[in-house]
C-alpha cells in the first residue's frame, strides 16, 4: 500500500509491522489524535484461529469492517510498534538462577543419579486448566440494559456465511430519549432537533453517527459492527427475522406511520433478547461505507454544507417504523449515509466488549 492512504476516517502515514494483521501509525481525520490501525490480512481473513485471536486483543478501543469485508482495530498510538504488535504471544524467558552455572548443572545430575537409582521418576505435574469465565447473561448499566450475545459462528448475510465473532453484550433496547437527555446534561452536548422531553421511554432519533460514537464513548460502550448488530438480531442461525423465519407484522413497528416505545413488541424479541432489532427506528452501525452515485445524488438534494469528497459514510441497519414491507431484506442488507446525517427515523444502540 501505497503511503498516506485513507482507510475510512484514518489516514494511514507510516507502516509498522506485517504478519497475521498489518499496523500502521494513523491519524483520526475527525479528532486529529495519533492512532495505530490494525488490519488483518486478506490471508488470515480465510484461518478461523488467527482471526479469532485478532478479535480478542484486548487494548483496542475502536473496531469495525473495510468495505472488503477485513476488520480492522484501532488502538492508542502509544502501543510500541515491532513484534508488540503481531498477534502471537510469547512466554516471557525464566530468569536466571543466581550462583554458578556449573554448580546447578552438577547439583541437578546427581539428584537425577539418586533419584533414578530409588526407582523415582519425576513427572511434571499436570497444570490445572483456567477456570471458564461464566458470563451473565444480562448487564445493568446506566445508559440502559443489555444482553449477551456469546463467542461463536453465526450465519451471516443473504448467503449466510459461517462467520466467528467473541463475545459482546448488546443494548436491549435502542437509545432512549431519557439516556440521551443524561448525557446531553452531563456531557453539555446539544439534544438533536425537536428532542421530545415528555417522551423518555422512547428512542431518540434525529441523531448524526458523530452524535452516537459520543454518547457510546460517555457511556462507556460502542457503536456495533454490521456483523455483530446482525448476530444480535437474527441469531447463530441465521433466521429471517429477530422471532423466527415467518414474517409477523405484530411482532415489530414496520408501516405503522410513528415511532413507539423502545421496549415494544416483546415478543418480537431477538434470540438474545434485543428488542425491536428490526423496525421502529434504524440504527447506525460502525461499517464505513462507499456510497453509491444514487446515494450520492440522493443525499446531495439534502445535505447542507455540501457533500464532501472526503465525506465519511457509515451503514443504517433494521429499517424503521416508515418502511414499507416487513422482509428479511432488513435484517441483512444496509443503506449508506454521511455521517453527519440526521434523521426522524434513525437511532442507535450500543455494545460492550465481555470479558
Amino acid at each position: 500500500m501505497e503511503l498516506p492512504a485513507r482507510f475510512g476516517k484514518y489516514l494511514l502515514e507510516e507502516f509498522l509491522d506485517g504478519g497475521e494483521a498489518e499496523a500502521y501509525r494513523a491519524r483520526d481525520t475527525e479528532t486529529g489524535r495519533m492512532v495505530v490501525v490494525k488490519i488483518l490480512t486478506e490471508a488470515a481473513c480465510a484461518d478461523a484461529e488467527a482471526k479469532e485471536r485478532f478479535l480478542e486483543e484486548a487494548d483496542a478501543y475502536e473496531h469495525g469492517e473495510s468495505d472488503n469485508g477485513q476488520p480492522f482495530l484501532v488502538t492508542e498510538a502509544s502501543v510500541a510498534p515491532g513484534p508488540a504488535l503481531r498477534i502471537v504471544a510469547r512466554k516471557p524467558a525464566r530468569p536466571a538462577r543466581a550462583g554458578s552455572p556449573m554448580k546447578w548443572i552438577v547439583t541437578a545430575v546427581l539428584g537425577a543419579v539418586i533419584l533414578a537409582g530409588a526407582g523415582w521418576h519425576f513427572r511434571p505435574r499436570p497444570k490445572a486448566a483456567p477456570a471458564a469465565t461464566v458470563l451473565a447473561a444480562t448487564m445493568a448499566t446506566p445508559s440502559g440494559a443489555m444482553v449477551l450475545v456469546p463467542a461463536g459462528n453465526f450465519l451471516f448475510g443473504e448467503a449466510r456465511d459461517p462467520i466467528w465473532l467473541p463475545a459482546f453484550y448488546i443494548d436491549t433496547t435502542e437509545v432512549t430519549n431519557a439516556a440521551y437527555a443524561a448525557f446531553c446534561k452531563a456531557a453539555a452536548h446539544d439534544p438533536p432537533p425537536d428532542f421530545p422531553p415528555d417522551k423518555p421511554d422512547y428512542p431518540v432519533v434525529n441523531v448524526s453517527m458523530a452524535d452516537a460514537q459520543e454518547f457510546a464513548a460517555w457511556a462507556g460502550k460502542r457503536i456495533p459492527s454490521g456483523r455483530e448488530w446482525e448476530k444480535a438480531a437474527r441469531g447463530e442461525k441465521g433466521q429471517a427475522f429477530p422471532w423466527g423465519d415467518q414474517p409477523d407484522r405484530s411482532r415489530a413497528n414496520v408501516g405503522l406511520v410513528t415511532l413507539l416505545p423502545a421496549d415494544a413488541f416483546p415478543k418480537g424479541a431477538s434470540p438474545y433478547g434485543a428488542l425491536q432489532m428490526i423496525g421502529n427506528a434504524w440504527e447506525w452501525v460502525n461499517d464505513m461505507r462507499s456510497p453509491t452515485q444514487e446515494d450520492v445524488d440522493d443525499f446531495a438534494k439534502r445535505v447542507q454544507p455540501p457533500l464532501a469528497s472526503d465525506e465519511l459514510w457509515y451503514a443504517v441497519r433494521g429499517g424503521g417504523f416508515d418502511s414499507q414491507q416487513l422482509t428479511p431484506l432488513l435484517m441483512w442488507d444496509s443503506k449508506a449515509a454521511p455521517h453527519r446525517w440526521r434523521s426522524n427515523d434513525i437511532g442507535f444502540r450500543c455494545v460492550r466488549n465481555a470479558r
